[in-house]
């Protein structure tokens, strides 16, 4: 019989998600059914602002190393949430430093409204949890994922076939991995070299690589990777984590964000099509 325990996780900081809602409560779902330690990356919500929250930065002091340390690891579980099933861009914004029993101890003050359209399908979270693994394991593997975790452009394309090479130790081991994609391969790489260096070294190419097709192909290699690296996690004793939620009362001011009306009542959350009002 396995012995269960419960455990509330907790951090000396927490710093707030921004971007499209739907992204957010996938994310936020997938990181609730990943955690295995107490270290481990959750959100949780004060006063329903998703937070981003790990026990690893509670030894530093300056709200703005906190800040860069959460976009990193932002950067990484959004392009995880993007292999797995699909996810707007998402960046951080307020830092808040909390006591132990969560009360805000002091806050920065930052603010971001989009609109973007998301996929309603996904991976399940064990899928998620296991890539999610793989790649904190191997630092080129992440560097990848991060360089896709937004819009796609063709520094970034660029840029994470780089890390597949340096993963693999070279542009011919990575080509010898995957000899069928060889050829789609060096075209994209080609195509970002035309654009990125336009009118220098690199001249256009007459059949361009469309960007979201290379972007495409490179996760499809990305999730047959992480899948080849996959081990089956240690038998460990079983611990039910629980992310809390904490409310405060109104008077408490939780981030500050300029409000937006859609086709006439305030909201968080717009579509493409709808009517947008400043407030």
């Amino acid at each position: 019989m396995v012995a269960i325990s419960t455990k509330v996780m907790k951090s000396r900081w927490a710093v707030e998600v921004e971007g499209h809602q739907a992204t957010v409560t996938r994310l936020e779902a997938y990181l609730a059914q990943s955690i295995r330690r107490d270290t481990d990356t959750f959100i949780s919500r004060l006063r329903n602002v998703p937070v981003l929250r790990t026990e690893l930065w509670d030894e530093v002091n300056e709200p703005e190393i906190v800040e860069q340390l959460a976009q990193t690891e932002l950067a990484l579980l959004q392009g995880l949430t993007k292999l797995s099933s699909g996810a707007s861009p998402l960046g951080v914004g307020t830092v808040f430093e909390l006591d132990a029993d969560d009360a805000i101890i002091r806050q920065t003050r930052h603010s971001l409204n989009s609109v973007y359209v998301l996929s309603n399908s996904g991976d399940p979270a064990s899928l998620f949890r296991q890539r999610m693994e793989v790649v904190r394991k191997h630092d080129a593997l992440a560097g990848a994922v991060i360089e896709l975790s937004g819009l796609p452009d063709w520094i970034s394309i660029y840029k994470a076939v780089e890390y597949l090479e340096d993963h693999f130790g070279g542009e011919a081991q990575l080509a010898a991995q995957f000899p069928s994609k060889k050829a789609a391969l060096k075209r994209i790489k080609r195509t970002a070299q035309s654009v990125r260096h336009r009118a220098r070294a690199f001249k256009s190419i007459t059949s361009p690589f469309k960007l979201e097709d290379a972007e495409k192909l490179l996760q499809s290699l990305i999730k047959d990777v992480t899948a080849s690296l996959e081990r089956p996690s240690p038998a460990t004793i079983a611990v039910n984590y629980v992310v809390r939620n904490r409310d405060y009362p109104p008077e408490q001011v939780v981030g500050l964000k300029p409000l937006i009306l859609v086709n006439g009542q305030e909201s968080e959350v717009a579509f493409p099509g709808d009517t947008l009002t400043a407030v």
